[in-house]
């Protein structure tokens, strides 16, 4: 061992030992004590050099805390959310653009018929920055290179690492957890947790979780519109399926498959057919021409000449979507009518593809779409009024401009689906069931395209579309993310959910995949801070985490730990009624005892006045209930009276039977001058008076851990989370306690005993920032208690625990040498209690055993395949996060090459009891060079 001069100063203690010569002979490697006339090509001398500068481990292991595989729009939210969590996040993407379809062409966005309120969070906040990009609302309607600026701009943000244009190669699992994933790049990804936001559910079903792909059959789940479906007939009878029109000897046609149709409502394979979401203009100076695909045949298109043929009266916009305008003069094409932009029949095979197959089904759709524009656009069977229109539009230059115009994802819209625990079904879509669990909304009808087309009595016919309409929201549970408890504990799916395929085709929609991905991110964070698997996470928690990152979860979880005034149409006192009305319990869904009707008589002339005696004065929320029937009215009057005057608001009394609908949220005076009135003026069928509800909120003040791991290395602080839900329009002052084995002014930084929400402040947080030791402390925990006050109510959440971890480095110690480790004699950096000669930093970096004297054996070396010069070690475990280690060479021992210079990145490979092998090679043969020496950097902060 020998000081030398380290850089500014410094000084860097240098440990040699030799490891190994290596002779040349006839190109056989020759142990070094034998003698020989030839030329010494190889000599490998190893040199740990214990501090320094900081270089970079040169292994290709990736190690997270959250690893999120697909660069779709989900799997942007979902890696930035974790990332804004706190935890260190890998995002992988099989091509080198983000943000799915939304990115890639889907500009007008399915928000469904039920408004855009469930569309909140980080979605929300997502089509919030898309009109800032064009400073004005676009409405949900915007270009794709806009929206992937929007993706590129929130990873940025968010210091996301970014892996592109690799692919899932293997799993690796232990026991119900995944260990680690491999990557056609060769890069291996360890991670506690993983999300799989791919559109086809790749990692999900490598790492062993159940799935299906296709229809379920009717009688499964009991859903009227699943399974096979009845026959869309738009082609008719004059449209010949046959290449020799009438003769069925002759064969099909191209664009019509084989099979028969199967009897409605049973199960079978087939999946939602795909396209590309093109993105098109007329703007000449913006407009790429139509071109024709490779080896393009016109024959391929005999089913679109012929349906033209029969329809002489149709337009170019029967038959793909010219509606759906975009900003600057775009247009978003998608599939319309029974022949259009999507290749039917062609998709059903791409979910179980391997790498080849799929890309070449990519390609099939391509040519098949890019085909049809120039069928549509030249044919001379095509009449020219549509060749007209066709040609007038095109590809924008100034869009997927690295592809030709051509958008980077094909449209996948239904691939694998888990099978969970809990699957979601057409009930759920519908708001037939309860959900307690519900960590976002859905919004959109179920929409399925056509899953094939086939003859049935002679007569060509597609099938497969499933519409249900839904008129509000609906809540997706959060058992439907995760997978069995037996299969994987540490994987979250928040697009291949568990979901039938009628739900899914309600589901795939870009907003619920974005809003999903938010909830999955934030259950991975928590499992990792409170140690847990997926399933069991505390949903309570998350919810409340959700709700004060703006998520939309309904009205069904909030916490209303509230004065709650009820009045029923029976009751003796508050309730005034003028007119006739009818008593009736016909209908399902009532309060109390019954409801009353006006008999859809006297408009104008009936009334039922509410009038409860509200205790406090302050902020109500206001809520109504009827039993809902078609016969009932649309625009029933409700007037609201408060203490700054009387609203009126209108309630279909036709849907939302049997609930408790908001009507309005004011302040009213403590009394009995508040009111609701039900009024029949100006109705048209039956109005219902049943029950009103008043909800007066207290503040309910939740705490807990959004970060409950933290580390003096760094240091890395943990969180602290303070909600509170209710009022939010008054001052509260919330009293803490704290304990724990951890110190304040010691282990952390000293924290207030309490903290004022101020007027219209919801959250905030409590950094618990740990204090650095040279000496080993071993792991300390921080406990933080919410202490009931005045003022406010405890919710369902109020305590929190934070983990302050010592350093890697001294935790070692600390685990190696017990009371002895606060002893720098013993356990330093330098110091060696083996008596070996190998320091105690450099046992760590190799993963030795510091009390036990080293043997031969920690390095092997050799050739590879290639004639390359390999060194290898093998850990017991991972390499620790606090060293780094930079394998160096030289032709001579005065100066080293750290820029590469002929040796190549190392690889990190896990074995068997998780056992890390780190290998290193030269970038040429052995007989390719000179004499050269290799020095391992070892360096720790």
């Amino acid at each position: 061992c020998s000081a030398v001069p380290g850089r500014a100063g410094q000084m860097n203690l240098t440990v040699r030992y030799m490891l190994a010569c290596l002779r040349l002979s006839g190109g056989v490697v020759q142990p070094p004590h034998r003698q020989s006339s030839r030329l010494i090509g190889w000599c490998l001398v190893a040199f740990i050099w214990l501090t320094g500068p900081a270089t970079l481990r040169a292994t290709q292991e990736v190690n997270v805390d959250v690893c999120v595989y697909g660069g779709t729009s989900g799997g942007v939210i979902a890696a930035v959310k974790a990332a804004r969590l706190g935890k260190r996040v890998a995002l992988i993407h099989d091509k080198n653009h983000y943000g799915g379809m939304t990115s890639s062409g889907l500009g007008w966005t399915d928000i469904g018929h039920v408004g855009t309120g469930y569309i909140q969070g980080m979605a929300g906040d997502f089509y919030a920055r898309i009109n800032a990009k064009y400073g004005a609302n676009v409405n949900y309607e915007f270009e794709p290179h806009v929206a992937e600026a929007v993706f590129n701009d929130l990873l940025a943000e968010a210091g996301v690492q970014l892996y592109p244009n690799q692919s899932l190669v293997s799993v690796n699992k232990a026991g119900t957890q995944i260990r680690a994933l491999t990557t056609t790049a060769g890069i291996i990804f360890t991670a506690r947790e993983f999300i799989d936001t791919s559109y086809t559910g790749d990692l999900l079903a490598a790492a062993g979780v159940s799935y299906t792909i296709g229809r379920e059959a009717a009688a499964q789940y009991g859903e009227s519109l699943a399974g096979v479906r009845p026959p869309d007939t738009s082609f008719g009878a004059a449209v010949s399926p046959y290449l020799t029109p009438g003769v069925p000897a002759s064969g099909l046609i191209p664009l019509i498959q084989s099979n028969s149709l199967s009897p409605a409502g049973s199960a079978d394979m087939a999946v939602q057919t795909y396209n590309f979401r093109m993105c098109f203009t007329q703007v000449a100076s913006n407009r790429l021409a139509l071109a024709a695909p490779p080896n393009y045949n016109a024959a391929q298109y005999e089913l679109v000449a012929r349906y033209l043929q029969a329809n002489p009266s149709l337009t170019l916009n029967n038959l793909m979507t010219l509606g759906t305008p975009l900003p600057n003069s775009k247009m978003d094409i998608n599939n319309s009518g029974p022949v259009s932009t999507d290749y039917v029949g062609g998709s059903a095979a791409y979910a179980e593809a391997g790498a080849a197959r799929r890309q070449q089904i990519w390609a099939d759709h391509k040519n098949y779409e890019q085909g049809f524009f120039y069928f549509l656009a030249t044919d001379p069977r095509v009449p020219a009024a549509v060749r007209t229109s066709m040609s007038a539009w095109g590809p924008c230059k100034d869009e997927f401009v690295d592809n030709g115009g051509w958008p980077w994802e094909l449209y996948v819209r239904e691939a694998r689906r888990m099978v969970s625990d809990y699957v979601m079904t057409q009930a759920n879509i519908f708001n037939q069931v309860p959900v307690t669990d519900v960590v976002g909304m859905g919004g959109y009808f179920t929409d399925s395209h056509y899953c094939q087309r086939i003859l049935t009595n002679g007569i060509i016919v597609n099938e497969g579309t499933a519409r249900g309409d839904i008129t509000v929201p609906y809540p997706v549970p959060y058992r439907a993310l995760v997978p069995k408890t037996n299969e994987c504990s540490n994987l979250l799916v928040p697009w291949s959910l568990s979901a039938s395929h009628i739900a899914f085709c309600s589901l795939r929609m870009e907003p619920t995949l974005m809003i999903l991905s938010q909830a999955a991110a934030t259950a991975a964070c928590l499992a990792i801070d409170d140690g847990v698997p997926v399933q069991s996470v505390n949903v309570a928690r998350l919810q409340a985490q959700l709700l004060r990152d703006g998520q939309n979860l309904g009205t069904n979880i909030l916490a209303n730990a509230a004065t709650m005034i009820f009045l029923d149409n029976t009751d003796a006192g508050g309730v005034s009624i003028t007119g006739t009305w009818t008593s009736s319990a016909s209908s399902t869904g009532f309060y109390g005892p019954d409801y009353l009707h006006d008999g859809n008589t006297n408009k104008g002339a009936a009334s039922v006045t509410y009038q409860p005696t509200l205790p406090i004065t302050g902020g109500y929320q206001v809520y109504a209930r009827w039993t809902a029937n078609a016969n009932r009215a649309t625009n029933a009057p409700i007037d609201i009276g408060f203490a700054g005057g009387t609203n009126t608001v209108y309630v279909n009394q036709t849907t939302q039977g049997g609930q408790w609908v908001f009507l309005l949220a004011t302040n009213f005076n403590a009394g009995t001058n508040g009111f609701v009135r039900i009024r029949n003026g100006g109705t048209t069928g039956y109005v219902i008076a049943d029950a009103v509800e008043f909800i007066y909120n207290l503040p309910v003040v939740s705490l807990w851990a959004a970060d409950g791991q933290a580390s003096r290395y760094g240091p890395q602080g943990g969180a602290v989370v303070l909600y509170r839900t209710g009022n939010t329009n008054v001052s509260v002052t919330v009293n803490l306690g704290y304990g724990g084995t951890a110190v304040a002014g010691l282990d952390y930084v000293s924290l207030p005993a309490a903290i004022n929400l101020s007027a219209g402040m919801i959250s905030t947080n409590l950094v618990i920032l740990p204090l650095t030791n040279a000496q080993p402390v071993g792991a300390k925990t921080f406990s933080l208690t919410l202490v009931a006050g005045a003022g406010y109510l405890p919710g369902s959440l109020t305590n929190a625990n934070v983990v302050i971890a010592d350093t890697p480095w001294n935790s070692w110690r600390l685990a190696n040498f017990g009371a002895n480790a606060g002893n720098s004699f013993v356990t330093g950096e330098t110091a060696s209690p083996a008596g070996d000669g190998l320091p105690n930093l450099l046992k760590y970096a190799l993963g030795l055993n510091p009390l036990a004297k080293w043997t031969n054996g920690i390095f092997t070396y050799g050739r590879n395949a290639n004639g390359n010069f390999t060194v290898a070690y093998t850990r017991p475990d991972p390499p620790p996060v606090d060293i780094s280690y930079q394998l160096v060479n030289t032709t001579n021992l005065n100066r080293w090459n750290t820029n590469g210079g002929g040796v190549v990145a190392g690889n990190l490979e896990l074995g068997p009891n998780a056992t890390a092998t780190v290998t290193s090679e030269t970038d040429l043969p052995m007989d390719a060079r000179g004499q050269q020496f290799f020095n391992l950097l070892i360096s720790r902060p």
